[in-house]
């Protein structure tokens, strides 16, 4: 059994306080429109006078949903110009989906005030501290939870950090079905009928690591042979190494002892085309995701995401780093090149030299097979939705 809510929490958090706003943010999944009273009641609970979840398409690259608490429309409006600035976005692109971020873990403050993002984009409206996570990484879009305080308050604690930790979870998992599986329609057809409409391969693992269902697209994947197969029903990627990490992320998904604010694992499956596929793994074993996969027996849904150009990117930077073989310095350069930024800009926001960046991104360039800026953030963005 997991652990109690009780035993994680930080010292000031009720149990009963925790347990009523998780089933609210699990209605949301059901009801998006209950994502504004969720957003005020995370305000109440973080001690933050403003709060946002900001839903983004990667499509148009503009604010396609916006719940939030506290904020004004006129910031909005200057964040949607200069948030790709902001450190803690970026640093979110190198971490997995759920993990919690502190604006003070990833820049120090005396950097952080003669930045661009804090002098126009945050001082004006009088924010000065930051915590928030990244809660969706899909095909289509994606969605960050960011709680801020002003001048005036208290700087976010380690133990601030661990009470936006015990919700991170049931937040991207809201989100995660919301998007995946487009909850409303479960109650018109059969899942079987909706998980086959899905662009993404999904296979759903039940016990031994057996196969129970696989959607369309996934029969494909398997079909081709080329990074996945289909053995003694499990999932088999060809790459060994990619097979020991993808049997031990299922495994390790619904083990009893894993933290409830874990985050879902995603592993690298290359092919020998030096494409390969994404996999994602996702309990369905807690709350009501396991009401919903009770028909099918299903413990565990695998999401498999192709790499193929011409398509947005869903892909997470440290799976990104392991099919081309980057370290982590020069994964932090790719991505932070990514938005558009050009040498100067990506020097400043990663604190490295020019020298430095430009040293990194050629070696980047020899790993990817890209001889050029543009050719290298096509690659990033290349791979078709997976949740779509």
């Amino acid at each position: 059994m997991s652990r109690s809510i009780a035993s994680t929490s930080p010292i000031g958090v009720a149990p009963n306080e925790v347990s009523q706003l998780i089933g609210d943010i699990y209605d949301c999944a059901l009801e998006p429109a209950r994502w504004k009273h969720v957003i005020a009641s995370l305000g109440t609970f973080t001690q933050s006078p403003t709060v946002a979840l900001a839903i983004t398409d990667l499509k148009t690259k503009s604010l396609s949903r916006l719940y939030d608490y506290g904020w004004s429309p006129e910031f909005f409006e200057t964040y949607e110009r200069l948030g790709h600035l902001n450190p803690v976005m970026f640093e979110a692109r190198l971490r997995p989906v759920g993990n919690v971020i502190a604006l003070s873990e990833v820049v120090r403050d005396e950097d952080f005030i003669q930045s661009r993002f804090y002098r126009e984009c945050l001082q004006p409206f009088g924010q000065r501290d930051g915590i928030g996570v990244l809660g969706l990484r899909s095909g289509k879009r994606i969605a960050f939870v960011a709680t801020t305080r002003t001048d005036n308050c208290p700087r976010f604690t380690t133990n601030d950090v661990r009470k936006l930790a015990l919700l991170a979870p049931h937040i991207t998992r809201a989100l995660k079905i919301s998007d995946a599986m487009e909850m409303a329609s479960l109650r018109s057809q059969a899942l079987e009928a909706m998980l086959d409409q899905l662009a993404a391969g999904v296979v759903l693992i039940g016990r031994g690591q057996r196969i129970v269902h696989m959607n369309k697209a996934a029969e494909r994947f398997a079909r081709r042979a080329q990074a996945i197969r289909v053995t003694d029903n499990r999932l088999v990627p060809l790459d060994r190494a990619a097979g020991d990490d993808l049997q031990h992320s299922i495994a390790q998904t619904n083990a009893p002892e894993r933290e409830q604010f874990a985050a879902a694992p995603s592993v690298a499956l290359p092919d020998p085309d030096g494409r390969g596929l994404i996999a994602t793994v996702l309990s369905l074993e807690r709350g009501r995701r396991q009401d919903l996969m009770a028909p099918l027996a299903a413990m565990t849904a695998v999401f498999l995401q192709e790499v193929q150009a011409g398509a947005s990117t869903g892909i997470p930077g440290t799976a990104f780093a392991r099919l081309y073989g980057l370290t982590a310095s020069e994964l932090r350069v790719a991505v932070a090149l990514a938005p558009g930024l050009g040498i100067r800009e990506a020097s400043e926001l990663l604190g490295l030299s020019e020298a430095t960046v430009k040293s990194h991104l050629q070696r980047v360039f020899a790993k990817t097979n890209t001889h050029r800026q543009t050719e290298l953030v096509q690659l990033l963005r290349a791979s078709k939705p997976v949740y779509a």
